[in-house]
C-alpha cells in the first residue's frame, strides 16, 4: 500500500483516518510515515479536514507535528463557532 497515494475519491488514507475520526488509524498512518501536510487537489490539507470534521483530538495531534497551514484558511478560522478548537487554535497561535 503506497501510504500517500490519492484514492479514486481524491482522499489519501491520512484523510480517511481524520473523516472517520479514527485516532488509532490516524497515528498507525503517522508512525508509517504519512503525510500531515499532503494537500489535496482541491487545496485542502489534513488539518482543515480535522477542524471541520471539529476533532480537537486529531487537531492537537497535528498541531504538536507543526503541520503546514496556508494563510488564507488561517483567516477562515477565525470565524470558527466551536470555541474548544478556537481555544486550541490560539494555544498553537494559528489565530
Amino acid at each position: 500500500m503506497q501510504i500517500n497515494k490519492i484514492d479514486e475519491t481524491e482522499h489519501s488514507s491520512i484523510f480517511w483516518a481524520i473523516y472517520l475520526s479514527n485516532k488509532k488509524i490516524f497515528n498507525l498512518l503517522k508512525e508509517k510515515g504519512a503525510d500531515l501536510s499532503l494537500t489535496l487537489n482541491n487545496g485542502k490539507t489534513p488539518i482543515q479536514a480535522a477542524i471541520e470534521t471539529e476533532n480537537a483530538d486529531l487537531i492537537e495531534l497535528l498541531l504538536k507535528q507543526n503541520v503546514y497551514i496556508k494563510d488564507e484558511y488561517k483567516k477562515e478560522v477565525k470565524n470558527l463557532k466551536n470555541k474548544k478548537i478556537k481555544n486550541l487554535l490560539k494555544k498553537y497561535k494559528i489565530i
